[in-house]
């Protein structure tokens, strides 16, 4: 992150959103989500795809939107690396445990 804040500066760019936790977690979140939509679209893209494969993979999207909703009510982010990553660092530099993040 530093690396990065580093370039913006050079460039005079206003990186004041890097310092933003609530800004931070969201683009975590984001990147998370975007991640597993991406592999979903891929799926549906393959060439001469039955139907019902295609059927069946919305539907198991379907369910791992259950298992990520409970993931991350529950403040576990298992599912979740970026959101994860984001946690540890918070609680390494500011001491905030995990489960005062996101309420």
């Amino acid at each position: 992150m530093q690396e990065i804040k580093a370039f913006l500066q050079s460039r005079g760019d206003n990186y004041a959103k890097l310092n933003d936790l609530v800004w931070m977690t969201d683009l975590a979140f984001l990147a998370d989500f975007t991640g597993r939509l991406r592999a979903l679209n891929l799926q549906l893209q393959r060439k001469s795809k039955p139907l019902i494969e295609l059927i069946s993979a919305i539907g198991a999207f379907n369910m791992q939107i259950l298992a990520l909703t409970s993931d991350l009510e529950e403040k576990r982010f298992e599912f979740f690396p970026n959101i994860k990553t984001i946690c540890k660092i918070i609680r390494i530099v500011f001491g905030t445990p995990r489960r005062m993040l996101l309420k």
